[in-house]
């Protein structure tokens, strides 16, 4: 019953952020700072609710203003909201088309900077890092995968080479970050 709780809570939420950042678009309001600011709230409370401790390291190492390409391992749903909440700056994700064809959901993310990337084609998916390459430019910290996906084991895949390629075109150096224990509490909450 709790884990049922979690994940409509987690629903809820992610509708509560993305109608006013639709309504927003539609206005013509939507600003970086406006969706940073529903994003962590939004990271904290689903993060809250599940219960995830969340233990930093080493941030204090990163450099003063520089943008990042922040890849890591992917294990669960939940390392999105934890990097969107632990990274202190704009953060914005490389994500599967899949993602911007649900209702509200979709052209919210989209109007808040995300990424769409179809992996399944690769003349879009170049387009797609180029999109990224614009937002670095403009100061905004990108995170991608580096497998492509979500682990459904827990052991690290194959990488694939185009966030390594976005370094290249942009300059931009690679922030490594590892995410430890998030699938442990999607077992908690029956997250997939």
């Amino acid at each position: 019953m709790a884990s049922l709780f979690v994940s409509l809570s987690g629903v809820a939420h992610t509708l509560a952020i993305s109608l006013p950042t639709v309504i927003d678009a539609v206005r013509g309001r939507v600003t970086v700072e406006r969706c940073d600011a529903r994003l962590r709230g939004w990271a904290t409370t689903l993060l809250d609710h599940a219960e995830v401790t969340r233990v930093v390291k080493n941030a204090e190492q990163l450099a003063t203003g520089e943008t990042f390409i922040l890849m890591s391992n992917h294990k669960s749903l939940y390392d999105v909201p934890l990097l969107i909440e632990s990274f202190p700056r704009t953060l914005r994700m490389v994500t599967k088309s899949e993602l911007f064809r649900v209702p509200i959901w979709g052209p919210a993310m989209r109007e808040a900077g995300f990424i769409e990337i179809d992996r399944k084609n690769s003349s879009r998916a170049r387009v797609a890092l180029e999109v990224a390459k614009s937002r670095l430019a403009s100061g905004i910290n990108v995170w991608i995968a580096p497998e492509g996906t979500r682990s459904r084991s827990g052991e690290l895949g194959a990488f694939k080479t185009g966030g390594f390629r976005l370094a290249q075109a942009s300059g931009v150096r690679i922030l490594p970050v590892a995410i430890r224990g998030t699938e442990r509490s999607c077992a908690r909450t029956a997250c997939s």
